[in-house]
């Protein structure tokens, strides 16, 4: 698999989280390590070694041994559009009246099952939702 072919649907719910952890890390710290994953997710270093060795497989980390890890251009789209997913369910959650804790936990599930399709549509009633309130308050 190229590093351009590598679709949401190549990846497990674990590796997207992951790969969406490293995409938060390194916009808010720049520097990623396996001990810094480790931490944040509150998992083991061996599980996240793990991690790491099948993203570098399908292209979308690279880490030199004991070093930073990097996200690859591909692994960059990827955990963009699985974080645009985490924070638009999010969003919606709450402004459905939903806690900002239960939101974000069951965010974090769907974020993983959703089709496309749905979350597109989704997406698109949010957007245009938002829109609409944002114009009645004026």
């Amino acid at each position: 698999m190229t590093e351009s072919s590598v679709s949401i649907n190549a990846i497990s719910p674990s590796l997207e989280d992951y790969l969406e952890h490293i995409y938060m890390e390194q916009k808010s710290a720049g520097n990623v390590r396996v001990k810094d994953l480790s931490r944040t997710m509150n998992v083991r270093m061996p599980s996240v070694n793990n991690a790491i060795r099948l993203l570098k497989q399908r292209g979308l980390v690279k880490q030199e041994p004991y070093g930073n890890i990097e996200m690859t251009e591909s692994g960059i789209q990827l955990a963009m559009h699985i974080f645009e997913r985490h924070e638009t369910l999010t969003s919606f959650f709450i402004k459905l009246g939903i806690s900002e804790k239960i939101a974000e936990q069951d965010a974090c599930s769907i974020e993983h099952t959703i089709s496309e399709e749905t979350f597109s549509k989704l997406a698109d009633y949010y957007k245009n939702f938002m829109n609409g309130e944002q114009t009645s308050e004026k």
